[in-house]
């Protein structure tokens, strides 16, 4: 069973050499048939030579002579002081002699050397580091635009990186950010090693970087210790847009076990998740390295939560594709497979993206050393994103992982992959600046008076490092028009079409109409117009005025209060005071008016259709649709029936 340890560790392994530990002789290693096959002696091509030394005692040069002529070689170098030995071209078949002969000591083979200058690490050469138009590493110091902080054992200040500031919070002393683990450095040297031709180039040349220590000198931490430096970092703010953060990246290369928490940890307590959260909803990217217990990261935090970037490792020789590179690295108990997962790497659906995280070359205190763990794989990751945000500073952190899955290639073997979910190696070899894109409409065509459906396909043509995200959407359009597209966004380097659908209306007149598409990416917004015919004869318009109203006088129906004939339906309401012949007395008997009381009591109503012989004469002068009527006429007094009961006139379109 594991020990769920409380406090925090450095996911890595730290290893002090000169250069990773050969392999000595194996399969992968191609030897020279013959001595003939291999380069000239005064060549500083390696293939095919080796360095044989004595035992202690051996007369080098007498040993030399006998063997020579016993195994077939020249010998064209002779070392007889300070060690001794030989150097040739040698075929497989006199190594193995050599190496069984009871005088030799060890048979290595040749190398190449050049002078001390900026080396390219393989890790970074293996993610195209070197073609990036972002990174422009060329031996330039042109430094990237952008802020990194590593939480981690803190950085040296050493010239190789641009470290411009830290806090401490494993000590009382915020200011002392100072690293002597290493750890923290030789993530730093992988994240933006300067490209200032010495030491090493890392993935985001010269990018600031900022020490955030929340592990001890060795290596340890505690969860406040990991919560006060992400605060830290919350509270920094751009110098010119204090609503903007100041750092764009955070590199975690540290682990605590447990697990992903639903509501950003609210509900669990999490304050871990709380935290990370909140960096990501600022608007920063956070890379976590996947840890190396040989599982699932899922039981891993940060790696197990959704907000970040979780980093497998991969274990990679040369710094090339094609897995050829055999295995000359040694660490974790084994050699390396060119171009595989990583034996120590944690795996499973919380990875984002994998790295190379093996015999990774870097800066630590006081000079240079390998070292391997998903913590070397993390900064390469934590580069990128640097590089990202430093061409697209208005990127969100979802569409800064978007960007590096997208950019990210399956070219390793994924057969090596311990679960089915097989991550995107990290690739930045086709991340430029930001670029620019338009449109275009390619069809023009028809759709008859009666209307219908057209569909219109439309161009989006990119420049070189363009692959952002372009939202479509119609504006313009002619009355009766309703514009759809296929699809509502367009993303990666190549030149896309989608189609609009143009739902065009029946009664449009013929001739030829526009509409514009509008294509928008952050701001950035281009257009053009579409176009389409409608052809046929013209549909004549609808009838637009009704014929005169049919007046019914009666009593108040009970609601509803409708009334239908064979040729409309009712198009007004007035109400109308009229006498009673049942009552007999004297009122006052006033014009038609309108009425809105409380209806009498229920009778029949007439309705006259359209004859008009049984047409009857409304009580009120109605206007053409059966509205307001005439102004009241004078008041008489006659001798009529003295109750006024309330009727109503219906006005009837035909």
């Amino acid at each position: 069973m594991r020990r769920h340890a409380a406090t925090l560790v450095a996911a890595a392994l730290l290893l002090s050499l000169a250069g990773p530990v050969a392999a000595g002789v194996g399969a992968d290693r191609t030897s020279a048939t013959t001595a003939g096959a291999a380069a000239a002696p005064d060549s500083a091509d390696p293939e095919g030579r080796w360095i044989v030394l004595y035992k202690g005692g051996t007369d080098a040069a007498a040993a030399t002579e006998k063997r020579s002529v016993r195994v077939g070689f020249r010998a064209d170098r002779m070392f007889t002081h300070g060690i001794r030995g030989f150097a040739a071209a040698l075929n497989d078949d006199q190594v193995a002699d050599l190496r069984a002969d009871a005088a030799v000591a060890a048979v290595i083979p040749d190398e190449r050397v050049e002078p001390q200058a900026q080396i390219l690490p393989t890790g970074v050469s293996r993610i195209g580091g070197k073609v990036s138009q972002t990174a422009l590493i060329d031996g330039v110091d042109e430094r990237v635009d952008a802020d990194v902080a590593i939480v981690d054992t803190g950085i040296a200040k050493l010239a190789d990186l641009n470290v411009v500031g830290g806090y401490d919070c494993s000590s009382s002393t915020p200011s002392r950010w100072r690293d002597v683990h290493g750890h923290g450095t030789h993530v730093a040297g992988t994240i933006g090693a300067i490209d200032n031709g010495s030491g090493v180039v890392g993935v985001a040349p010269g990018v600031r970087l900022w020490a955030v220590k929340i592990l001890d000198d060795g290596g340890s931490g505690l969860l406040s210790w990991y919560v006060c430096g992400l605060d830290w970092i919350m509270a920094q703010r751009d110098p010119s847009d204090p609503s903007r953060p100041r750092i764009e990246a955070i590199n975690m290369s540290v682990a605590k076990w447990g697990s992903d928490t639903a509501d950003c940890g609210a509900g669990a307590g999490d304050i871990l998740h709380a935290a990370i959260c909140r960096l990501v909803d600022d608007g920063i990217t956070v890379v976590a390295a996947a840890a190396n217990d040989s599982g699932n990261a899922s039981e891993r935090v940060p790696a197990a939560y959704d907000e970040v970037i979780t980093v497998s490792a991969l274990a990679d020789s040369d710094g090339k594709p094609g897995a050829v590179g055999g295995n000359r690295c040694f660490s974790w108990g084994t050699y390396d497979n060119d171009d595989t997962f990583a034996n120590f790497s944690n795996y499973g659906a919380d990875v984002d993206l994998i790295a190379p995280g093996k015999c990774i070359y870097s800066t630590v205190p006081g000079g240079l050393a390998y070292s391997s763990g998903t913590s070397m794989a993390a900064p390469h990751v934590a580069g990128a994103a640097a590089l990202v945000k430093a061409a697209r500073p208005y990127f969100t952190p979802a569409e800064v992982k978007e960007a590096l899955q997208y950019l990210g290639t399956l070219d390793w073997k994924i057969t090596s992959d311990p679960d089915s979910v097989h991550e995107k190696l990290l690739d930045v070899s086709r991340l430029g600046p930001r670029g620019d894109f338009s449109l275009a409409a390619l069809d023009v065509p028809s759709v008859s008076t009666q209307g219908g459906v057209v569909n219109i396909t439309v161009q989006l043509t990119r420049s070189d490092t363009a692959f952002e995200r372009i939202a479509l959407r119609s504006a313009h359009l002619p009355p009766g028009v309703r514009a759809t597209f296929a699809t509502k966004s367009l993303y990666g380097f190549e030149d896309i079409t989608t189609v609009m659908k143009v739902d065009v209306a029946d009664g449009l007149a013929p001739g030829t109409y526009h509409l514009t598409v509008v294509g928008t990416e952050h701001g950035r917004q281009r257009e053009t117009t579409a176009t389409f015919q409608v052809t046929g004869a013209p549909v004549p318009p609808p009838p637009t005025r009704l014929g005169p109203p049919v007046g019914i006088a009666g009593e108040a129906p009970p609601p509803p209060r409708t009334v239908t004939t064979g040729s409309g339906g009712i198009r007004g309401l007035t109400g109308a005071s009229v006498p009673d012949p049942t009552y007999e007395g004297t009122a006052a008997v006033t014009g038609a008016s309108e009425v809105s009381t409380a209806p009498a009591q229920p009778g029949p109503v007439t309705s006259t259709g359209t004859d008009p012989s049984r047409q009857l004469e409304p009580l009120d002068q109605l206007n053409e649709l059966g509205g307001a009527p005439a102004p009241a006429a004078a008041t008489t007094r006659a001798r009529v029936p003295s109750r006024i009961v309330p009727r109503y006139t219906f006005a009837i379109a035909r």
